[in-house]
């Protein structure tokens, strides 16, 4: 390895562990070192091999350069005690920062006006219009008059998203449909099998997908970048009876890239605009109910008008108690089936929410928009509750722009998310936005899916739990504040991506944010920091150091591989490698999944180690963790089977060999996960 210059320090502002740590990797002599894997990984912890790491005994340091760089460290360390800033209470966590409340107004009004001040300064290609297919199995002649009821359906739903859209505060706008001499074009698909081979499962709907992409490839239409509805003929009709189960009828959408969208719904005789005002001639529908030509219209054309929201990306809600007593039943919601019942005069009828509408004016269909990628970097989040509301601050990083921050809340208990409540939030020039979660119920569990909308059409979405207590106040799961913070830069750590780790955590740590943060962005900076020195050749002036910035002279661990300063992370989507007890989170130490062992030859230049073993924390494990010098037991916990911390204090003075074990306790290793946490050497 090369010696780095001194004077690249003089550009960075490092804490004395940063540096420490730093120059330890850096002034390796130019001899190496040898790193073998006696067995492989495994991903599994069922039945992991054993990860063994064995390195050479290194040579001394002869470099003036590198003991004026140690004396330099020495010097700081006599006078700073940075070494014990490296745990963190659990009781930090999910603490706001001092810069959490911001002055983002919550009135609707005001947001769709900031939401269209956003999406009209971003304006890009020309709107995308909506493709109609119409698919027809071989035995069946298309339903009479299918082209004419199409057409005014799909008018008059032009109509009622324009005018929804209108409603909360975005102006008439609505999706274009493909005209020809003032006649909707219907991409006519002729399937060579007959009816009975279809029904209501993916295979049905993954040939008439493939289909349709094989019509459009030949017209020049790729689409994979097109938002399409399918009528097909595949409905079954007796005398009274109607039967839709007999095809696929549901939406499928992708939130990034190109924002495609794809639904599924039934033509038949019924699906007719002029129905929906009747109420008479009883129908049996699917076996199940038994409702008039006007509730079986209601439901069909509100079918379809609900599946196309889903075509166009909208998740289900029933949005909020305040507009459903309104305007009536929330489209994303049960409004399928509410759909013009005001014709009928037995209800108030459908609508569209305003957490729809939102997000339908970053859609391609509803606004001319720039595609392409985006990125996304929290900088800060704070939830804050008083009485059963959800108050949510938070600060972002963004390419493109986040036009607005919205959040769908369902209750877990059902197993629909069709009453999931819908709740929008805007961001200002700086990248700050503010929303607020209220309706939440006492002693429930909620899934809050936060969603931030790109005005490229992109989105990202963070899933958070909520719990209520008796009253209705909600809690936060662990650490959740944290987590969504540093995810992106532990996920890179993960991935040995530096550059874009550093990067982010760069950001994170001079940014005005929370001590919580601060601490984890600079421990995820040593995660699995590679030390090129042994304890015993650690120059005298060192007085004192973590096991965890030394090489180990061996490492073996029951699941995985050794590592300092984190744990073995399996969980990619959501990661957390931190150290963890029940009480603290530890900067450094070192990861030691029964059966495990460390060694480290000391040369006898120590006096003692002292430091903290437990458990990860809501491990439920059996294990010891034993130490030994030269041989001879120093410490041995006894069974450990919680996640508490287990102090250690002895004397390693005249002892030449160390090692570190845990053993699973006689009952096997399955969630044995020991860690041996802060072990520091003094002089």
């Amino acid at each position: 390895m090369k010696y780095l210059e001194l004077k690249s320090f003089t550009t960075l502002t490092l804490s004395l562990t940063a540096v420490l740590l730093f120059i330890l990797t850096a002034c390796d002599d130019k001899t190496g070192q040898k790193i073998s894997i006696v067995k492989s990984e495994r991903t599994q912890e069922k039945h992991p091999e054993v990860a063994i790491q064995k390195e050479d005994n290194d040579h001394s340091i002869k470099t003036d350069e590198t003991k004026d760089v140690f004396k330099e460290i020495t010097e700081k360390q006599n006078n700073s005690s940075i070494l014990d800033d490296t745990v963190l209470p659990l009781s930090e966590l999910n603490k706001p920062s001092s810069s959490s409340t911001y002055g983002i107004t919550s009135n609707q009004q005001d947001i769709s006006k900031n939401i269209l001040s956003i999406i009209d300064s971003n304006k890009g290609h020309k709107k995308r219009p909506l493709r109609i297919v119409y698919f027809n199995p071989k035995d069946r002649k298309p339903v009479a008059g299918y082209q004419q009821r199409i057409q005014k359906i799909m008018l008059e739903l032009q109509s009622f998203y324009g005018k929804g859209m209108e409603q909360n505060g975005f102006g008439y706008r609505t999706f274009d449909l493909e005209m020809k001499q003032g006649h909707l074009k219907i991409h006519f698909i002729q399937s060579q099998e007959p009816s009975q081979n279809y029904s209501r499962d993916s295979k049905t709907s993954q040939q008439i997908y493939s289909m349709t992409a094989d019509k459009f490839k030949e017209n020049g239409i790729d689409i994979e970048k097109e938002t399409v509805i399918a009528f097909q003929n595949l409905a079954k009709i007796d005398a009274d009876s109607f039967y839709d189960t007999s095809a696929p009828y549901y939406g499928t959408w992708n939130t990034n890239k190109h924002r495609k969208g794809f639904c599924y719904v039934v033509d038949s005789e019924y699906l007719n605009w002029k129905n929906l005002s009747q109420n008479k001639n009883k129908i049996q529908f699917n076996g199940t109910r038994t409702m008039t030509t006007g509730e079986l219209a209601s439901g069909q054309i509100g079918g379809v008008c609900h599946e196309l929201g889903h075509a166009f990306c909208l998740n289900h809600t029933h949005s909020d108690s305040v507009q459903n007593q309104k305007f009536g039943t929330a489209l994303m919601g049960y409004g399928n089936w509410t759909f013009k019942q005001e014709l009928r005069q037995e209800g108030k009828g459908t609508y569209l929410s305003f957490i729809s509408a939102a997000k339908l004016i970053g859609h391609p269909c509803f606004s001319p928009l720039k595609s392409g990628s985006h990125n996304l970097q929290i900088m800060d989040i704070s939830f804050n509750s008083m009485n059963s509301i959800l108050e949510i601050h938070g600060s972002i990083l963004s390419s493109p722009d986040v036009y607005a921050v919205i959040a769908y809340c369902d209750d877990t208990a059902n197993k629909s998310d069709y009453d999931a409540t819908g709740w929008v939030g805007t961001v200002d020039n700086m990248g700050k936005f503010q929303l607020s979660i209220n309706e939440l119920k006492p002693n429930k569990s909620y899934q809050l899916n936060l969603q931030f909308l790109f005005v490229n059409g992109n989105e990202s979405t963070e899933q958070i739990t909520i719990n209520t207590n008796a009253t209705g106040i909600p809690s936060l799961e662990d650490a959740v504040r944290e987590k969504i913070i540093l995810r992106p830069a532990i996920q890179a750590k993960l991935k040995n991506n530096r550059s874009k780790s550093d990067e982010i955590l760069k950001e994170l740590t001079s940014s005005n944010n929370s001590r919580s943060v601060k601490f984890l962005a600079n421990t995820i900076k040593v995660m699995d920091k590679p030390q090129n020195k042994y304890a015993g050749n650690i120059p005298d002036s060192i007085k004192e150091i973590y096991l965890s910035q030394i090489k180990w002279d061996s490492g073996l661990t029951g699941y995985s591989s050794p590592r300092n300063n984190r744990v073995q992370e399996d969980n990619t989507q959501n990661p957390w490698p931190f150290l963890a007890s029940s009480q603290n989170i530890h900067r450094f130490g070192l990861y030691a999944h029964a059966n495990s062992e460390y060694t480290y030859k000391l040369d006898a230049k120590w006096k003692t180690l002292k430091g903290k073993c437990a458990l990860r924390n809501k491990m439920k494990g059996s294990v010891k963790f034993i130490i030994k010098g030269d041989g001879k037991e120093l410490f041995n916990s006894d069974n450990v089977t919680d996640s508490k911390e287990y102090k250690y204090n002895i004397s390693v003075k005249d002892i030449s060999t160390i090692q570190l074990i845990v053993t699973d306790s006689g009952d096997g290793k399955n969630s044995d996960w020991g860690q041996w946490l802060s072990p520091k050497l003094s002089r």
